[in-house]
Parts: structure tokens; C-alpha cells; sequence
């Protein structure tokens, strides 16, 4: 019988991020009443109940949107609020299925960025279009059109990683980072600073080399 292979012990030193840092932290002065609104939209779908609803609410995405968003106006950040709800909402119910059940999901939410008037006769699908309807009236047409991008690579990320996740598969570690950031939403979360400040971001600088590295080490920051 061979004897068991050693334990190997590795450690990681972690940055003090809050020092690096200098910048203090700010929250949006809209928190409290966003929040609560948000929390009872996503809860009228009907998506979770029982326990699955206690662990969803318990994981702050309103405050996370208010420290992400500090300047954003009561409107923009009860979207981004409502956004950050759906996709945490999205992720959710794609831990639980296979790669043909997480893109059937994704499509329903990606379809109704597309076209708000879409019915997909599900829950997810009518939050999605009550949620798409109201961003389409506040976003420039660049920034729609990029954030419907990013929601179409999100949505493949997740599908992807269903995928790998229901047949066991350990990733190399370059390919699992470029699947995490799309899978993570990040980039996503990223675009809504665009709507929130009324830009249209040319391409040619969303497209730029040195945009992009930056952007790639935000997002893997975050991840």
C-alpha cells in the first residue's frame, strides 16, 4: 500500500486594501429608501421562499450598490439596485442547474434586454422586462447596447460554468480566470457606472489597450 501523499501548507499574505487605498469609503445618501424598495420589488416575483429567501436577503446587494454608486441619483441607483437584485437572482437558480438548464435561464433574462416587450411567461422572465423597460428610458443607446453585450457574455459565462461545474471539471487556472470575470458580473457592474453618469463611452475607448488592462485588473480585483 503506498502512504498517503504529504499535506502541503501554503500561505497567502493579503494587501491591507484599506490602506492602500486613500480614499474614503462613501454611501449613497438614497441607501435606506432604496434599499427597502428594491428588497420588495425582487420579492414580489415570487423567485425565492423559505430558506432560499432568508439567504437572499441577507446578502446585502443594496449596500453594496450604495458604497459601489455613491453619486448616483434616487433613480438611477433604485435600477442599479434592482439590477445587481436580478443578477444575484440569476446566479442563484444557475448554482442549482446543468449547462442547458443555466443558459435556458440566462436566455430568458438576455431576451428581455433585447426586447422588453418579450414574455417569456416566467417570474424571471417578468422581472427582467419590468427591469429592462426602465433602463432602456435612462441609458444612452451606446451604453444600452454595451451593457446588453456584457449581459450576453455574462449569461455564456454562467452557462459555461454550469457546464464545467455538473461534470467536474477542474479549469487551468488561465482559462478559470477568464471564465470568473465574465461569470462574476463585474464587468456588468462596471457598464451601470456609464448609465448612472449619462456617458456613451466611444468604442475606440472602451477598445483601447491600456482601457482594457486596467479594466481586466479592476475586474479580477473585484473577483
Amino acid at each position: 500500500m503506498s502512504s498517503p501523499c504529504p499535506l502541503v501548507t501554503i500561505e497567502y499574505v493579503l494587501p491591507d486594501l484599506f490602506k492602500l487605498c486613500p480614499l474614503k469609503p462613501l454611501l449613497n445618501p438614497h441607501y435606506s429608501q432604496v434599499a427597502l424598495e428594491s428588497s420588495v420589488w425582487i420579492n414580489s416575483f415570487g423567485i425565492f421562499a423559505g430558506c432560499k429567501l432568508d439567504d437572499f436577503m441577507r446578502g446585502g446587494s443594496e449596500l453594496l450598490c450604495a458604497r459601489t454608486y455613491p453619486d448616483a441619483d434616487y433613480d438611477k441607483l433604485r435600477i442599479c439596485c434592482d439590477f445587481v437584485n436580478a443578477l444575484f437572482a440569476v446566479d442563484d437558480i444557475t448554482d442549482e442547474q446543468d449547462e442547458g438548464g443555466a443558459r435556458t435561464t440566462g436566455t430568458v433574462f438576455l431576451d428581455a434586454m433585447r426586447d422588453s416587450r418579450w414574455d417569456s411567461g416566467t417570474s424571471i422572465g417578468r422581472l427582467c422586462r419590468d427591469l429592462a423597460d426602465r433602463f432602456a428610458k435612462g441609458a444612452t443607446p451606446g451604453c444600452y447596447r454595451r451593457l446588453t453585450q456584457l449581459c450576453a457574455e455574462y449569461i455564456e459565462a454562467v452557462a459555461y460554468e454550469a457546464g464545467v461545474r455538473s461534470r467536474g471539471v477542474a479549469l487551468e487556472i488561465d482559462t478559470y480566470m477568464r471564465m470568473r470575470r465574465d461569470a462574476s458580473a463585474v464587468p456588468f457592474c462596471f457598464g451601470l457606472s456609464e448609465f448612472i453618469h449619462g456617458s456613451d463611452l466611444p468604442d475606440e475607448v472602451y477598445e483601447d489597450p491600456i482601457f482594457r488592462q486596467m479594466y481586466i485588473a479592476a475586474t479580477d480585483l473585484v473577483c
